[in-house]
């Protein structure tokens, strides 16, 4: 994470050092889990595309297939900033990573899959409220007691304005670079319905590029947002080694609201770009 926020940071060491040991990484670092990685690789691959490097940029967003649930925004960005050098090598990417693995263990991964998944997401459906370690909008709305099957019906609501605005913004000429990486990671958040708070460590990345792009300023409410996503759900983490609050409190309850204000704050960063008469760099 260093290395990929590194071109990110303008050589302000501070904040190289802020993005290095954000407390929303915890989750992932006292679990080990991947997400860090993911992140990391995401990173790169906007740095990438930023400087022009289209087939490295889609090598690298390849290989987020991974974990997919949190690329399937992705596309809409590059379909319309129109990144096609950087569509062909994230699917040549894809292909060689869904093929060799399969030359080694079968065709039968790919049912055996399947199947997991869908009897997975039966079980998550079926025990998302009893899950605080959820922090996605699904998760949010039935922590505050709402029925799985309508909470799930606002989730594909969310996602689909998600992927909706992916692609206004991509393909705007009025906002930088940052606003729309800003927007894209937010989206991706709030959209995915599988979201454990070791996922939340995006949140540091989203603070990073909001306040490069101007939509977070020194204004008190934008100081306390960014603080905020610094956190992520690493509150999560601390309670449990020093028990202080009521775990449920601490994920849903706190990234929700803060990402949905993120959300609002890049719409508004848009739409005052639009009324302007000059396209801002």
């Amino acid at each position: 994470m260093s290395l990929a926020a590194r071109p990110f940071v303008a050589g302000v060491k501070p904040v190289w050092a802020a993005m290095a040991l954000a407390p929303a990484y915890l989750p992932a670092l006292v679990i080990g889990q991947n997400s860090m990685i993911w992140l990391a690789v995401l990173m790169a691959a906007l740095a990438a595309m930023r400087s022009g490097k289209a087939v490295l940029a889609g090598v690298l967003i390849g290989c987020l297939t991974l974990k997919p649930q949190l690329g399937v925004l992705i596309p809409f960005a590059l379909l319309a900033s129109g990144q096609w050098r950087t569509i062909f090598a994230a699917l040549g990417t894809t292909f060689v990573l869904a093929m060799v693995p399969t030359l080694i263990v079968g065709l039968e991964y790919w049912p055996l899959l399947s199947s997991n998944t869908t009897e997975h997401a039966s079980r998550m459906i079926e025990l998302v409220s009893e899950l605080y370690l959820t922090v996605g909008p699904f998760a949010f709305l039935a922590q505050l007691g709402l029925p799985a099957a309508t909470g799930l019906s606002v989730q594909w609501g969310v996602m689909a304005v998600a992927a909706l605005s992916v692609f206004l913004f991509w393909r705007s000429d009025r906002i930088s670079f940052d606003a729309k990486v800003g927007l894209l990671m937010t989206a991706i958040l709030l959209s995915a319905p599988y979201l454990w708070y070791y996922e939340a460590a995006m949140m540091a990345a989203i603070g990073l590029f909001l306040v490069r792009a101007g939509i977070l300023t020194t204004r008190w409410p934008h100081l306390v947002l960014v603080t905020l996503l610094w956190i992520g759900a690493g509150l999560q983490s601390m309670d449990l080694v020093f028990p202080l609050f009521e775990d449920r409190y601490l994920g849903a309850f706190i990234v929700t609201p803060v990402l949905t204000a993120c959300f609002a704050l890049c719409w508004a960063h848009l739409l005052q770009a639009r009324r302007s008469p000059v396209a801002l760099d």
